[in-house]
């Protein structure tokens, strides 16, 4: 194997690096990464490595597979918020990896580190794999299996050792999030076999491998037997029915949505490299059928954006594990770039926008203290003007150029996770409630509180009950507190930056005889 060029070992170091720093610079708040995250933590606490809870309760909303992986972030590095997020951001690097090392040797090593850069030049990306959620556990096994399909179709001998790997992997993705991924690699695989030409019978009986269904329905099936044996008909209709068939047949949580709002956000997502996927190049799709990886990345990103575009319920999350993909068009694109129209004048486009953010930092202090509470540093976001400034050196080769521009926005990626986030971060009610909390020996809820309390305090919070909680510090949330039955103290109050709610602590005054 001819050994990596020393360009390719920095760029793959680099996503490392992107990947990994700062994980922990803003705490675990949103809504989705406060729930799973301490679902795990309850998870290793209590020993129950089936059944997850959240605050005590039966959590029904995804199946278990991520919990283990925090769960033994957790052991390494304790229960903190750069534990949760490990293994989701070594999936993403790990993503990246095999994604470069298949186009490199498909296509060749500069396209794979096309492919790559666009992964790294990625805002989407960056934050899909900062999350302690299911889903960089999904696109990761996703991808793996779809790589282990396109190895099958590839061999000319059809070694079912790939359809094998293949089935493993997509039991693992099913274990991640469930049937959606069947749902996308059913698709993919039948899209890709109705596109053969030449003798897709033998295909398809080689792909009716018993082993390859035995290994998915083993791996893949127990937990989803056992937790309905343990659960019966509530588990059945909160996982199968309101958070798959309901998710999709409605709009959830107001996230819906026109048919075509996937599109943009797979557009929106992949940016800036999306840009140069809509480049005219005459004959790209030449003997497409003879280019396997082209062809099964080509039917996968349809496959994904069509479901999606399908489904009621939509949110950007949605159609990342389109993105590895997107990254290996983006490479076939350079076998023809010399053919490409308009290359320099994205790479100006894409320049442009990369030198206003320095520039909307300058003008935009007032905004900056209104919701950061200070300042971010000019002169630090004014160094992505140094990336333009390679762009334009470099303008006559279109590689180095976007290379130089793709790393600015790799840069801003880490300064948005390094400086705003932070500053967004001290501005949430948890964080701001803690002195108050942590000195309290006793917390407990009324009515409905943020997710993200369990994980900071370490501990299920229990409901107020009259009379036994009298001492206690009650976490509620605005709305809620004209129904309180009690007179009450005004201890704390903060609204939540991103949603209108409005964190309220409170303790129940004394009754006079």
């Amino acid at each position: 194997m001819i050994p990596l060029k020393l360009e390719s070992w920095m760029l793959l170091a680099f996503g490392l690096f992107t990947a990994f720093w700062g994980l922990d610079s803003f705490s675990i708040y949103i809504l989705d990464e406060a729930k799973n995250a301490e679902a795990a933590r309850e998870m290793w606490e209590n020993a129950s490595w089936f059944f997850p809870t959240f605050n005590g309760e039966p959590r029904y909303d995804k199946p278990p597979l991520h919990y283990f992986f925090f769960g033994i972030a957790y052991k390494l590095f304790g229960v903190n918020a750069f534990a949760a997020r490990f293994f989701p951001a070594l999936a993403g690097w790990v993503c990246g990896l095999l994604i470069f090392f298949r186009v490199r040797e498909r296509f060749g090593e500069k396209e794979a580190g096309w492919a790559y850069v666009g992964l790294i030049a990625s805002l989407q990306w960056g934050i899909q794999f900062r999350l302690a959620v299911p889903d960089p556990f999904l696109i990761l096994f996703l991808t793996a299996c779809i790589l282990k399909l396109e190895a099958f179709f590839q061999d000319e001998q059809h070694p079912k050792k790939h359809l094998r790997l293949a089935s493993v992997y997509l039991a693992l993705a099913f274990l991640s999030k469930g049937p959606v991924a069947l749902v996308l690699v059913a698709g993919t695989g039948l899209g890709y076999l109705l596109l053969q030409r030449k003798s897709p019978q033998s295909l398809w009986k080689r792909m009716l491998d018993p082993m390859s269904v035995l290994l998915f329905c083993g791996i893949a099936l127990p937990w989803y037997f056992l937790v309905y044996y343990h659960y019966g008909g509530e588990w059945l209709s909160q996982f199968v029915f309101k958070h798959n068939i309901s998710r999709f047949s409605q709009p959830m949580e107001g996230h819906g949505g026109p048919f075509y709002l996937p599109f943009l956000f797979a557009l929106g997502g992949f940016f800036p490299a999306s840009l140069f996927l809509f480049l005219p190049w005459r004959g790209r799709f030449r003997k497409l059928t003879s280019q396997p990886l082209l062809l099964i990345s080509l039917v996968y990103i349809g496959i994904t954006l069509c479901f999606f575009s399908l489904s009621s319920t939509k949110l950007p999350g949605y159609i990342a594990p389109a993105f590895p993909f997107m990254a290996v068009l983006l490479g076939w694109q350079v076998k023809g770039i010399k053919k490409l129209k308009g290359v320099f004048v994205t790479n100006l486009l894409i320049g442009v926008m990369l030198m206003a953010v320095p520039v909307v930092i300058f003008f935009g202090r007032d905004l900056q203290l209104l919701y950061l509470g200070e300042e971010l540093s000019v002169p630090l976001f004014a160094l992505l003007l140094a990336f333009v400034l390679g762009a334009f050196l470099w303008r006559q080769n279109p590689w180095r150029s976007f290379l130089s521009l793709a790393l600015g926005y790799g840069v801003l990626r880490l300064l948005l996770f390094t400086e705003i986030l932070p500053l967004l971060d001290r501005q949430n009610p948890v964080v701001l409630s803690m002195p108050y909390l942590e000195t309290s020996e006793e917390v407990v809820y009324w009515g409905s509180f943020n997710p993200a309390f369990p994980l900071q305090l370490q501990k299920t919070i229990p409901a107020w009950v009259p009379d036994e909680n009298s001492d206690a510090i009650i976490i509620t949330d605005a709305k809620h507190l004209e129904s309180f039955p009690a007179q009450f103290q005004e201890i704390f109050r903060a609204k939540d930056p991103f949603e209108n709610k409005e964190t309220v602590l409170i303790r129940q005054m004394p009754v006079l005889p």
